[in-house]
């Protein structure tokens, strides 16, 4: 008589154990998703800052003096540099940088075609990488 008491307890033991295996496993499948979630947000983030700033460079012909005086960020020799914090906010030094958009200027080997290239990086790793061009009206043509 006893041993048949210890039956139904026994049940419920496995049964307990099944539901915990299964919910353990899907709640890896949760935060799995959730990562893959974030991660693509982040890359859609990436795409429009690159596109912003590359719309930037071809609206001032790749002066990158005066894409910082529209769009903010840092003009070092040949590169312009945006940093953000981890809501895409703009930041006006590198402190607290999360993100950070940079523009390289390009050789083309024409003189009427500028171009550049634009990297979206996450605390150093490459994002997005986008290249623009644009036309380059020398003052001697008009």
């Amino acid at each position: 008589m006893r041993n048949r008491s210890l039956l139904p307890l026994m049940e419920q033991i496995c049964m307990i154990a099944v539901f915990a295996l299964a919910a353990a496993l899907c709640l890896q499948g949760f935060t799995l998703a959730n990562r893959i979630s974030n991660d693509q947000i982040n890359k859609d983030h990436a795409v429009i800052m690159a596109q912003n700033a590359a719309e930037v460079l071809k609206s001032v012909s790749g002066d990158f003096d005066e894409a910082c005086a529209i769009h903010g960020g840092s003009h070092y020799g040949s590169n312009w540099y945006i940093s953000y914090d981890g809501d895409w906010n703009p930041l006006t030094s590198r402190d607290g940088e999360v993100y950070s958009v940079q523009a390289f200027h390009r050789e083309t080997g024409d003189p009427f075609l500028g171009s550049a290239t634009i990297y979206v990086q996450q605390d150093g790793e490459i994002l997005y990488t986008l290249t623009v061009g644009w036309q380059e009206v020398s003052d001697e043509t008009h």
